[in-house]
């Protein structure tokens, strides 16, 4: 007998509820044998072998802290009632769907706050960060909460179910390692010189750490090639390479080597830089994948985006087409940012976490189509998110950990973790260029080392996404 998601009642005909279940589907993913339902705040259909009951709460929001409980690893125990002349059934005791839906739709940032100094939605302000639940998936457990549900019915009324992931070979779940590039300096005399006479002048202030890290940037620029801190792509991949694995560079779309970002002043590079499209081109010939990394100042109008995108197509040519992109210092705007990218037809973003390093923004792990709540309409895009950056680890090591801590977390819930390292080394005392690369060595080798993961594009990830059954 053919397998499908459970019946689920009380879906109302508007496209939130739909969009809700479609994504929720996903992550409880597994199937059951016709006749289970799950009965959202509606009463169960007559020829119903099995049934769970989930709450329609209005007034979900109310009880915030009924959250806390999902930060905990421990499977819920879960006992159907069977009562003679009744179907098996489950009661739970929280709107799964409601609670889902409004993390994965970052409904809180529909609402007035007060922006960072970025003009970003802050992680303080975040109910759950509030809560002390940030660093735990929180849509993907109450997920799991109904798929143990339904697990424990369907045994108990003989119904047979199968769990159903879209990875490939069996992968329990997926791993995108991605690189923004932010700067792109194969060598230079000059700039090392002057870092080399800064680390003078901090030596004799007694600033020992900064007198190492500029020196060390120093010598690098001066030497060059993968010596240079501002230019490790080439070897970053080539690590990548030994271990099988591919990634995806996201690539400024600047016609300057120095740009105004927040009122300051940086050094960034040229898209159009012979050396720099070279490079680039030569890996995505070999499969890496390349992606837009908007402008800082993308989003303060309406077209920047698209500007950006087209500039950066335009630049790789007609052989390279790239299909997602991260915006710069992740500045983001819900749901704007999603409406402009999908206007200009790029596949998916990257960019929903946190410039903190660490954390569920969306409270998932999972890739999913935003909703537009203004227009209440799903979109065509796909948001990845980011699930773990390099740059506010306060050290390499530590960073590595991190890294294997959210690996396991995807192992329980399924998913694509989304990581960012930069392909410059952090602003760490400790962050010489050697260094660096062997706290990356370390974790492409922990990702080789498992065997319930599999290691794609952010482009192969999204492709099984919309190639797996749904219903």
């Amino acid at each position: 007998m053919a397998l499908g998601l459970p019946t689920v009642v009380g879906i109302d005909v508007g496209p939130y509820d739909a969009w809700v279940w479609t994504h929720l589907g996903r992550v409880v993913a597994l199937r059951t044998e016709p006749g289970l339902a799950v009965c959202w705040g509606a009463a169960p259909p007559p020829d119903a072998r099995a049934v769970v009951h989930v709450p329609k709460d209005p007034q979900f929001l109310s009880q915030p802290e009924v959250l806390r409980c999902f930060a905990s690893t421990e499977p819920a125990t879960t006992s159907p009632a069977v009562r003679p002349g009744s179907p098996p059934e489950v009661r739970l005791d929280v709107d799964v769907f409601s609670w889902f839906g409004w993390f994965i739709s970052r409904a809180e940032e529909y609402e007035p706050f007060e922006a960072d100094a970025l003009g970003r939605f802050p992680r303080a302000a975040a109910l759950a960060q509030q809560l002390g639940i940030m660093e735990v998936p929180v849509a993907d457990r109450l997920a799991l909460r109904l798929r143990a549900a339904i697990e424990a019915v369907a045994k108990a009324a003989g119904l047979t179910t199968a769990p159903y992931l879209p990875w490939p070979h069996g992968k329990r779940f997926a791993v995108c390692l991605t690189h923004d590039v932010d700067h792109a300096t194969r060598r230079s005399v000059w700039r090392g010189g002057q870092l080399v006479a800064a680390a003078a002048a901090s030596l004799v202030r007694g600033r020992w750490s900064r007198a190492r890290r500029r020196l060390n940037w120093g010598l690098g620029l001066v030497r060059g090639g993968h010596h240079s801190p501002g230019w490790l792509f080439e070897t970053f991949a080539e690590a990548e390479r030994q271990h099988g694995f591919r990634s995806a560079f996201y690539l400024l779309p600047y016609e300057s080597d120095v740009v105004v970002e927040a009122g300051r002043t940086e050094r960034r590079y040229r898209i159009r830089r012979p050396e720099v499209l070279e490079t680039f081109r030569r890996l995505a010939a070999e499969r890496w994948e390349l992606g837009l990394h908007t402008s800082y100042h993308a989003h303060d109008t309406a077209d920047g985006l698209r500007d950006d995108w087209d500039r950066l197509c335009e630049v790789l040519g007609p052989g390279i087409q790239p299909v997602g992109s991260r915006s710069h210092a992740l500045r983001f705007r819900v749901p704007e940012t999603w409406i402009q990218g999908a206007a200009c037809g790029i596949q998916y973003d990257a960019t929903l976490g946190w410039p903190e390093g660490f954390g569920f923004r969306s409270g998932t792990l999972w890739p999913y189509q935003p909703f537009d709540r203004r227009a209440s309409r799903a979109l065509p895009l796909w948001e990845l998110g980011l699930h773990a950056m390099d740059t506010h680890f306060p050290t390499l090591d530590g960073l590595v950990q991190k890294v294997r801590q959210v690996c396991d977390q995807a192992a329980e819930v399924g998913g694509c973790v989304c990581l960012l390292v930069h392909p410059t080394p952090p602003r760490h005392a400790e962050a010489t260029v050697k260094d660096f690369l062997r706290a990356y060595a370390a974790i492409l080798d922990g990702l080789a080392s498992r065997s319930d993961a599999w290691v794609a594009t952010p482009r192969e990830v999204i492709s099984r996404m919309i190639a797996a059954p749904q219903g």
